[in-house]
């Protein structure tokens, strides 16, 4: 018998698949207008974000619905979590090809699902059309944070310590296998750090009062270390030994299969990099509780531009590239 893939028309797969994901959110009306109301909350400020992933650019192509479910929303995620705001409301993208069948948007609209029940928060609205050109997933979400608890990336000051949380490099080893550009060995822990990174948004949430500066690392811990250096005004120091690695990278790493640089300037992270406050660093152990993830101290901010590397040896040369660069 002859097995015909199924095929909704754009407001039936609104109604059938999308519909849902609103989880019944009062101004959001069923996604049968053309916006949607939301209602501040008092005492809570709005912090905004939006990102989108493009096949052949953020990802390859050959992911599978749940995998890019995971990854748009843990890529917006993180944005969040780098400013401690909660998620409350997405607004979603789809410029999806042509063959996209019922089946793929179903599954990659119940992968959406499990994030929005996760976190409680509904999408409110958003677009979707076909295109003949490459996929185009885009995401943008609202998230609420306490008034005057909004962290950035402006705020590290001289003497603060610079601080990440997990492992750094997992997601660009992850890429390089999956690119079958690193063939020995087991690495399944790496390609699910590239394919389905882990947003830190308790971390974000327990940093609100407690650290200076935040932000997310997306396009390699050097760039992203630069990036907040530069809007604080101030100059970071790295002391290289002290950056964390996992036992799977640092193996890649010891084989040769990679230079431990590439770790550092790979990106898809999705870690975060924040300023504390030397006097706080007593609380980097119930953070790291509380959030679950390790945390560890591999450098500091002082009075200056730019950015130094060092070794037990002293300074080391900064790389030719320090980050992913989007053109």
């Amino acid at each position: 018998m002859t097995q015909f893939r199924q095929f909704t028309g754009e407001f039936g797969r609104i109604a059938q698949f999308l519909k849902p994901l609103s989880r019944g959110r009062f101004g959001a009306f069923g996604l049968q207008d053309d916006a949607a109301t939301l209602t501040s909350q008092a005492g809570y400020d709005w912090v905004v974000t939006t990102d989108q992933i493009v096949a052949g650019v953020h990802f390859l192509g050959s992911e599978t619905p749940v995998q890019l479910a995971d990854k748009l929303m843990a890529v917006n995620l993180s944005d969040l979590a780098a400013c401690g705001a909660e998620p409350d409301a997405g607004f979603l993208t789809l410029c999806l090809p042509k063959y996209i069948d019922d089946d793929w948007l179903s599954a990659f609209a119940e992968q959406l699902m499990v994030w929005l029940n996760r976190y409680n928060f509904a999408i409110m609205g958003g677009d979707s059309t076909a295109t003949s050109g490459p996929m185009v997933l885009g995401l943008t979400l609202m998230g609420k944070v306490p008034t005057d608890q909004h962290l950035t990336r402006l705020g590290a000051k001289a003497g603060d310590l610079l601080v990440v949380s997990g492992t750094i490099g997992d997601g660009y080893a992850g890429l390089q296998i999956a690119e079958g550009k690193i063939k020995s060995g087991s690495f399944d822990v790496l390609k699910a750090r590239y394919f389905q990174p882990q947003p830190r948004l308790s971390l974000g949430w327990a940093l609100r009062d407690v650290a200076h500066a935040a932000m997310d690392i997306s396009d390699g811990l050097l760039a992203d270390t630069v990036k907040m250096a530069a809007a604080s005004n101030l100059k970071a120091v790295i002391d290289l030994p002290s950056i964390p690695l996992s036992p799977a990278s640092l193996q890649l790493v010891q084989q040769g299969s990679l230079a431990k640089m590439d770790l550092l300037t790979g990106g898809d992270d999705y870690e975060l990099l924040f300023a504390l406050p030397p006097a706080r660093r007593s609380n980097l152990t119930s953070l790291a509780k509380q959030s679950g993830v390790s945390l560890s101290v591999i450098g500091f901010f002082e009075d200056g531009v730019g950015l130094l590397l060092k070794d037990s040896n002293g300074p080391v040369a900064l790389p030719e590239k320090l980050g992913f660069c989007h053109g």
